[in-house]
Parts: structure tokens; C-alpha cells; sequence
């Protein structure tokens, strides 16, 4: 899968607020459809449904490594010394939102369509919303109907129009370049609908491959030790310029920032643009990360607060962003102004 970034030209937005107050998106095959809207009137959150039925499983002595959104993979287990074959599908829901529950305070598990299969479900909703099933020794999941790679995301809302905003942009974070996309203009209140766009094929979200690459992570919390939503890092290419080779296709890439020249011109050398900058914001739970080119020289200032830092991505092929810059001295300091204190004197 792919992340995909796709562009709905909107030029006449004055005119279509009158009638229409969201662009919607669809997803087909084929460029003549049948079209999938992926889009939602609310927020929707990463789902995935076991495809076994139960109500029994033998996954006793077997295991399900488990991603949950950006959290850390959790292992579930079935032990032999407390499971025998055949496990009720109640058990395994159990299993799974105890230690879920242990470990971060939230359940995934239920049961569906009559109690015979497992569903797995993200705790928030939109694109960050994201369930992933992991290759593990002894694994349980295709005893339990999922299979090892699958990742699924939830979806976004509908594009707002706006006036005076022509291009609407939305991310297919479990896209295919193979897949073709098409738009509509919806009324949320009155459910006016306009007829589908032209299909179009979203833009790879970028073309280098991922060796090259370091996640650049974070996780932000308060002193009461609850999560900071909606803080934004942002991340500014510095001189000298960082220079790429080996990429497989040349493109432009304005959510990214890089620059590639065309085939018969850079062949497979691409630079960064340096008056592009690329940004994370953390999700409700204080989190947030960002592939970045390792080896670029790179400023990251962090919205809101005096925190500016000047470093080089590391090698690593992921790192926690305050390892490598630090917090001293003057990280999300207050400023304080100057002043002038006149003594006091007494007669």
C-alpha cells in the first residue's frame, strides 16, 4: 500500500458554496468506476474484521503482534498454561482488551455479525486512526482470520469548501498507484449532490525508498502526565543542500518539500528544495512522527514556543526527535521581559 496525495481543482468554490458545502472523494479499480467513497460525514475509525468464523479458535500457544494507531506493537498471547485448544472467541476478546487495557488504557476487541468473528477497532478517528497486523513467530493470525502486513486506516472528513480556496487535497493513507479517484460536491445539511468529477490517479506521496529514510518520532505529554494534542513541528530544510540519488521515478512533491528533475535531465539525482518546509502535529494521544532524509541538515522549530534547533538526521532508521536536539536551555521557555527596578529609599 501506498499513501497517496490527491487534488480536487475546485474553480468556480464562489459559485458552488451557494449549493454545496463539501467536496467528497471516491476510490475505484478502473477509471470508469464502480467508485467507493472513502470519505466520511464524521471522522471514521481503522476497522478490521477477522475473516475465521468461530465461535472457537485453536490459537492456544500461539501469538498476535498487534499495532494500535503510533503506539508501540503489543504482543497478545495465549499460553498453554492458561488456554486449551479450543479457545472460545469470547477468550480471545478477552485476552486481547486485557492486556490492550493493561498496556494502554484502551480495548480493540469485540465481537460481530452474531458473535462469530473478532473485530479490531482504532480508539480515534480520521487518517490518523490506523490498525496493523504484524509478522510474529507461533502467529495466531490466520487462525483468527487477519493476515500478516494488513493495515487498514480510518477515514477523513470531507473537504470543507471554502471561499477563495480552489484545491482541495486529501491523503489515501492505504492507497495503490494502480487506483483512480473522482469527486464530488455534497451539501451536508440539504444532502444536494453534484454529479462525479473526471477520474484522476493520486501522486505517490514520494518516491524514495525507504532505506534512506528515518522516522523521526515524538510523544508529548503535560505534567499531569495526560497527552498534548495539536502541537506542530516543523521542519526546515538548511544549506548545504542535501542531494539524492537512486530514486526510481522523478516527481514534485509539495506536501514532502523535494524537488526531482525530470529523467532526462537530474537521471536519478534529486534535491531538496530548501525554501520547502514539511511539518507533524501530535494526535490526541501527544504523538506524532515524519519520515525524514537522513542526512539532511535540518531546523525544527515547534509551534507556539521559542523552540528552534539546527541538527542532522541521523543514520538510524528512526529516532525520538529529542534525543538528537535536546530540551536545554531554552526549550519552551516563557519569555520574560526586561525591566528597569528603581530602589526604594528611605528619609
Amino acid at each position: 500500500m501506498d499513501a497517496l496525495t490527491i487534488t480536487v481543482e475546485a474553480t468556480d468554490v464562489n459559485d458552488l458554496l451557494d449549493t454545496y458545502s463539501h467536496v467528497r472523494l471516491y476510490r475505484g479499480d478502473t477509471s470508469t468506476g464502480p467508485w467507493e467513497l472513502i470519505s466520511a460525514d464524521e471522522a471514521v475509525p481503522a476497522i478490521m474484521v477477522g475473516t475465521v468464523d468461530g465461535p472457537s479458535y485453536n490459537v492456544a500457544g500461539l501469538r498476535l503482534l498487534i499495532q494500535v494507531d503510533r503506539d508501540t506493537p503489543l504482543l497478545v498471547d495465549f499460553p498453554t498454561s492458561y488456554y486449551a485448544n479450543p479457545v472460545s472467541l469470547k477468550q480471545v476478546v478477552d485476552r486481547i482488551n486485557f492486556l490492550f487495557n493493561l498496556e494502554w488504557e484502551y480495548e480493540i476487541a469485540s465481537p460481530v455479525q452474531d458473535d462469530l468473528r473478532i473485530e479490531l477497532r482504532s480508539p480515534i478517528t480520521g487518517r490518523e486512526s490506523r490498525l496493523e497486523i504484524l509478522a510474529t513467530s507461533n502467529s495466531a493470525a490466520s487462525a483468527l482470520g487477519f493476515l500478516h502486513g494488513a493495515l487498514v486506516y480510518g477515514a477523513p472528513l470531507h473537504a470543507p469548501l471554502r471561499l477563495n480556496v480552489f484545491e482541495y487535497t486529501f491523503r489515501d493513507q492505504s492507497g495503490d498507484v494502480s487506483f483512480w479517484y473522482c469527486a464530488d460536491y455534497y451539501n451536508i445539511t440539504t444532502l444536494a449532490v453534484s454529479e462525479k468529477s473526471d477520474s484522476m490517479q493520486g501522486i505517490p506521496s514520494r518516491i524514495v525508498d525507504s532505506t534512506i529514510l528515518s522516522l523521526c518520532k515524538v510523544s508529548m505529554i503535560d505534567l499531569e502526565g495526560r497527552p498534548v494534542p495539536d502541537l506542530e513541528f516543523r521542519f526546515h530544510p538548511l544549506p548545504p543542500a542535501t542531494i539524492i540519488t537512486d530514486a526510481p521515478t522523478s516527481v514534485y512533491d509539495y506536501d514532502y518539500g523535494y524537488s526531482y528533475g525530470a529523467e532526462d535531465q537530474a537521471g536519478d539525482k534529486h534535491v531538496v528544495v530548501e525554501d520547502k518546509y514539511v511539518q507533524m502535529t501530535t494526535n490526541g494521544l501527544g504523538y506524532a512522527e515524519l519520515n525524514l532524509l537522513k542526512g539532511a541538515n535540518v531546523r525544527v522549530l515547534v509551534g507556539g514556543t521559542s523552540f528552534v534547533r539546527d541538527f542532522v538526521v541521523p543514520e538510524d532508521d528512526e529516532f525520538f526527535l529529542f534525543d538528537i536536539v535536546g530540551l536545554a536551555p531554552d526549550g519552551f521557555d516563557v519569555a520574560i521581559p526586561v525591566m528597569t527596578w528603581a530602589q526604594i529609599r528611605s528619609s
